[in-house]
């Protein structure tokens, strides 16, 4: 069987807890810890498991959230939007890497 890759996307806001929005960031911390126990699971099958955790992501996606979510992202800090090439960026890094080399996770925020 040859090398396979999953890489899930989670976010920045999984690994931190903040006021409000706690429903999301729990979604994404389970994210997170899915995919650690799925790389121990999988690696003698041959398949990588990555997680990458973006910061906040100019998707629109707060245009469509709850009030106190969008109050928790927008007050917690000030934010500065990455774009969505970034986070492709760092996805195909994540699939191109050479045989054998494991890129478990990695946390992205703007440059």
């Amino acid at each position: 069987m040859g090398l396979a890759d999953i890489v899930n996307i989670s976010s920045d806001a999984g690994r931190t807890t903040k006021i409000g929005g706690a429903a999301y960031r729990a979604l994404k911390h389970a994210v997170v810890a899915f995919s650690a126990c799925l790389r121990e699971e999988l690696t003698l099958d041959n398949v990588r498991v990555s997680d990458v955790s973006p910061g906040p992501t100019n998707t629109g996606i707060l245009d469509n959230t709850d009030d106190n979510v969008r109050r928790s992202i927008l007050h917690s800090r000030t934010v500065e939007w990455m774009q969505p090439e970034d986070v492709a960026e760092a996805v195909q890094f994540v699939v191109t890497r050479r045989r054998g080399v494991c890129v478990r996770d990695i946390v992205i925020g703007p440059a």
